[in-house]
């Protein structure tokens, strides 16, 4: 079983594949620091893909220390050293410190993109086995490229005790975000970092 995890790890060095071209195009995109990401996630505590509560995100980089961040009706806004959360259904703002938790794990995905310390290992024609060499998660991603479409990227990953599902993942430039300080400027204010 170790030999022949070690073949395929060699091999997969020697065949260029579209997803690492993928990961190089995306690289260049995120180490601008203004981009964006979408994509759709659900989570499971068996292996069985369970298709319920699916949620979609959308995350916008504006620079190293600023991002906004669109959950299904919640908007959070992030800062150097706080976060905004605006709760569209309630029409309420909470203001607390930062999630360091949050930032640690964005921090772990951004690195295949940013510092290029990874491994991939090709198990079939669009499934991969990501590993990120300096923190223990391994991502499994199928990767579906078409002539005429943007690629396919589909995650998983065990992130104790679920497995989480990404779908239709999309790493972009934009132009403009669509939310304005005007939109909730009514809404009720509480600061939770007092």
């Amino acid at each position: 079983m170790t030999y022949s995890l070690l073949v395929l790890f060699s091999l997969s060095f020697l065949f260029s594949s579209n997803f690492k071209t993928w990961i190089d195009e995306s690289s260049d995109i995120i180490n601008d620091e203004k981009y964006l990401v979408t994509f759709t996630y659900y989570m499971s505590k068996s292996k069985n893909k369970i298709e319920k509560d699916r949620k979609k995100i959308v995350y916008y980089s504006i620079n190293k220390d600023s991002s906004i961040f669109k959950l299904d009706n919640r908007i959070i806004l992030s800062g150097k050293k706080s976060t905004t959360t605006i709760s569209l259904g309630s029409e309420q703002i909470f203001k607390e410190d930062k999630d360091q938790d949050f930032e640690e794990f964005k921090n772990k995905i951004l690195s295949i993109f940013k510092d290029d310390d990874y491994k991939i290992i090709k198990t079939s024609k669009v499934d991969y086995i990501l590993s990120l060499n300096d923190y223990f998660l391994n991502l499994d991603i199928s990767y579906y490229k078409s002539d005429s479409l943007k690629p396919t990227v589909d995650v998983s990953f065990f992130q104790n005790p679920y497995i989480i599902y990404v779908e239709d993942l999309i790493i972009a430039d934009y132009d403009s975000i669509p939310y304005s300080n005007h939109m909730w400027s009514n809404y009720e204010i509480f600061n939770l970092s007092e």
